[in-house]
């Protein structure tokens, strides 16, 4: 009986492991500060946006730091490194942007954003990618501490705070 049980307990325990040990997903940042597009930025629609708009472009961080000038166009964010990945996986990432409150010219007012998306594990298990913002209207330009963070379901995997400040005239 004893013996019985204990076998179905590593039966059980066993892919639990092995799941465990495939899946132990790590994240960590590779370069964060002021950002400069490699080329032009595509805009598209997206409801989910308190914005309305999301941007994809392609940048490299060209200065790092932390503290970030609210300067029309300055763009800022880091790149990250998500490991222990299975090969080719696909993988689902949460993207989150906190924020002090921006308010639209329209009215609407919010201080966090959130976006989904689908990467491909390289074949070394890794996902490389980039989280940041363009201060590309007026509106946009509040000072104070933003946040991005990546998540992969329960999981913070990433995360940097910036000071954006008003510059000194």
């Amino acid at each position: 009986m004893y013996r019985l049980a204990f076998s179905m307990l590593i039966v059980m325990l066993v892919p639990n492991v092995l799941h465990r040990s495939a899946d132990f997903v790590t994240g960590r940042l590779r370069a964060f500060g002021v950002m400069r597009f490699l080329d032009d930025i595509q805009v598209e629609d997206d409801i989910g946006s308190p914005s309305g708009k999301r941007c994809h472009v392609d940048a490299t961080v060209d200065w790092q730091t932390d503290v970030i000038p609210a300067s029309l166009h300055v763009r800022f964010g880091y790149e990250y490194v998500v490991s222990g990945l299975r090969p080719g996986a696909t993988v689902i990432l949460q993207l989150v942007y906190s924020h002090p409150t921006i308010k639209a010219p329209d009215g609407r007012a919010w201080r966090k954003e959130s976006y989904q998306g689908l990467y491909r594990a390289e074949p070394n298990g890794t996902v490389v990618g980039k989280i940041g913002y363009n201060l590309g209207e007026e509106y946009l330009l509040v000072s104070g501490d933003w946040t991005f963070e990546v998540w992969h379901g329960a999981s913070r995997l990433a995360s940097k705070t910036f000071r954006v400040v008003i510059p000194a005239e």
